[in-house]
C-alpha cells in the first residue's frame, strides 16, 4: 500500500527541502549563474569572430518555447534601439547571406528544423551562433564553422529562458548593436542573485516575494496581465513555467484585453470572484472541484511606474501587482527579475502541491 506523503507548507523549510528531490528550487535560483556563465564565455573569446562586424541584419531562429519567449523579450525591450535590424523566425529565411548574423537558440540538441537552419545559414555564408546543447545533430550542422554558446549551467528546461536572454544580449553586446554591453550582463547577474537570495526557502512568507507570489496563485484560477510590452512577455513566461512545474493552467493577457473582457462580460469583477453562472453549471465529475479561492488577477509592471499601471487598471478593483523596486533601472532587468520570481514561485507551488 502506498502511503501519501503530506505536502509541506511554504514556511516549512525542512519539509520543502526534503521533498525537493529533483532540485526544483535550486534550478529556479540559477538565473544569475546562467547570465554570469554567458559573460564568462564571452570574456573567453567564444564570440571573438563577431567583434568589429557590422552586419546587415541579425536574425533569431527560435527552436522551442523558452527560446521564442527570450527573443520576444529582447525585441520588446532593446529591439527598437538596436543599430541593426532584428527579426525572429522559425527557420533560416532565404534572404540570409554573408553579411548577416544568425542566432539559433533552443533546448533540443536533436531538433531537425534547428539543425537545418544552422546548416542553411552556414551554407549561405552567414555568421552563425548556436545557443543550444550541442550533443549530436546541432553540432554536426555547424560543421565546425558555427560559433558555439551552449548552456553551461544545468537547469530544468522550464528555467532556461533567462539563460537564452543572456546569450542573445551577449551577441548584441559583442556586435555593439545598441544599449547592451558586457557590464549589463554582470549587473543583471548580481541583481538576479539578490532576487534568488530573497526567495530562499529559509526566508518566511512575510518577507519572501517568491513565496508571497506562490501563496497568491495557490488553488486559484489566475490571469497574469501585462501592462507594457516586456510585462506581456513575462506574463506568458509565468504561465508557461507554472504549467510546466505544476500542471496548473493559467492565462496571460494584455491589459486592454482584460479591461475589454471585464467591461463586456463581467467574468471577473472587482473582487475577482467566480460568477454565479460558473458555479451553477459546474459539474465536479467533468470539471473537477471548484477552486477553493477566488480567481486572481495579477498585474505585472516592468516600467518602474506601477502607480500609472494601477490607474490604468482602476476599473478592475484591487488586483495584485508584481513589480520590483528601484534597485534596477532598465525594463529588461526588471522583466528578468520578475521572470525569476515566477520561476521560484512555480517551484514552491510544485513542492507544496499548489
Amino acid at each position: 500500500m502506498t502511503v501519501p506523503v503530506p505536502r509541506p507548507d511554504l514556511d516549512d523549510t525542512d519539509g520543502l527541502l526534503a521533498v525537493d528531490r529533483a532540485g526544483a528550487l535550486r534550478s529556479a535560483a540559477m538565473a544569475g549563474a546562467q547570465v554570469r556563465a554567458v559573460s564568462t564565455a564571452i570574456e573567453e573569446g567564444v564570440l571573438g569572430r563577431l567583434r568589429g562586424m557590422q552586419p546587415r541584419a541579425i536574425t533569431f531562429v527560435d527552436s522551442g518555447a523558452a527560446a521564442s519567449r527570450a527573443m520576444a523579450l529582447v525585441e520588446a525591450t532593446v529591439g527598437a534601439a538596436s543599430r541593426y535590424p532584428l527579426s525572429r523566425v522559425r527557420a533560416t529565411p532565404a534572404r540570409v547571406g554573408p553579411l548577416d548574423v544568425v542566432v539559433v537558440a533552443g533546448d533540443d540538441p536533436g531538433d531537425p528544423l534547428a539543425a537545418e537552419s544552422i546548416h542553411a545559414a552556414v551554407r549561405r555564408g552567414a555568421e552563425v551562433v548556436v545557443v543550444a546543447p550541442l550533443d549530436g545533430p546541432l553540432r554536426d550542422a555547424g560543421a565546425g564553422r558555427a560559433l558555439e554558446l551552449p548552456p553551461r549551467i544545468p537547469v530544468a528546461p522550464r528555467n532556461r529562458m533567462i539563460g537564452h536572454v543572456a546569450a542573445i544580449l551577449g551577441v548584441l553586446a559583442v556586435l555593439d548593436a545598441g544599449p547592451v554591453d558586457i557590464d549589463l550582463l554582470a549587473r543583471t547577474a548580481d541583481a538576479l542573485d539578490a532576487e534568488a537570495l530573497s526567495g530562499q526557502p529559509s526566508a518566511d512568507v512575510t518577507v519572501n516575494p517568491a513565496k508571497q507570489l506562490a501563496a497568491r496563485l495557490a488553488n486559484r484560477r489566475f490571469v497574469l496581465v501585462g501592462g507594457d510590452p516586456a510585462a506581456i512577455e513575462v506574463a506568458g513566461h509565468g504561465c508557461a513555467v507554472i504549467l510546466s512545474a505544476t500542471g496548473i493552467a493559467g492565462a496571460s493577457a494584455e491589459l486592454p484585453e482584460v479591461l475589454a473582457a471585464v467591461h463586456e462580460h463581467r467574468a471577473i469583477g472587482s473582487t475577482g470572484a467566480l460568477s454565479d453562472v460558473d458555479a451553477l453549471f459546474h459539474d465536479e465529475e467533468l470539471d473537477g472541484p471548484l477552486p477553493t479561492e477566488a480567481d486572481r488577477l495579477i498585474l505585472i509592471d516592468t516600467t518602474g511606474d506601477p502607480h500609472l499601471l494601477r490607474r490604468r487598471a482602476a476599473s478592475l478593483g484591487e488586483p495584485d501587482l508584481v513589480a520590483v523596486d528601484d534597485a534596477v533601472d532598465l525594463p529588461l532587468q526588471r522583466a528578468l527579475l520578475i521572470a525569476e520570481r515566477f520561476d521560484m514561485a512555480a517551484a514552491y507551488l510544485r513542492l507544496t502541491g499548489g
